[in-house]
């Protein structure tokens, strides 16, 4: 009993020895992109310092150019039969380390095959090379 006492007493006192416990704050939130239909998550690939890839739900990943502030024209990619009822859609994207040099990359995304639908399916692509890594 005296051993919760002291566990209880050292607990409370902690929470007030540190009044402002350490934690992630959020600064210099600024909006980058409008016109974007459900977007899911932003990456970048590794090294690249003037490319943000915002993936949306329904299956297309735009590129945010850094430098101009401008979304590219052409999609990076758009992948069809996407899924998106209840959480479906495309969930998330991964660059492979040496993406500069293979050009690997990974998708998660929820697909509907005629009516059979492959929830949480990790399918890789490679960009072409030719795409510029900048």
């Amino acid at each position: 009993m005296r051993t919760i006492r002291y566990i209880a007493v050292v607990a409370v006192a902690t929470l007030f020895a540190y009044p402002n416990p350490a934690g992630a704050a959020i600064s210099g939130i600024a909006r980058v992109a409008t016109s974007l239909s459900n977007p899911m998550f932003v990456t970048h690939a590794p090294g690249d310092r003037s490319r943000l890839f915002i993936g949306l739900r329904g299956g297309t990943i735009r590129v945010l150019n850094l430098t101009t502030g401008l979304l590219e024209t052409n999609p990076f990619l758009s992948i069809p039969s996407v899924d998106q009822e209840g959480e479906g859609g495309l969930l998330g994207m991964t660059f492979h380390p040496d993406y500069a040099t293979n050009g690997k990359f990974y998708v998660n995304v929820t697909i509907d095959n005629g009516g059979q639908v492959f929830q949480d399916a990790t399918s890789p692509f490679r960009a072409p090379l030719a795409l510029p890594f900048c």
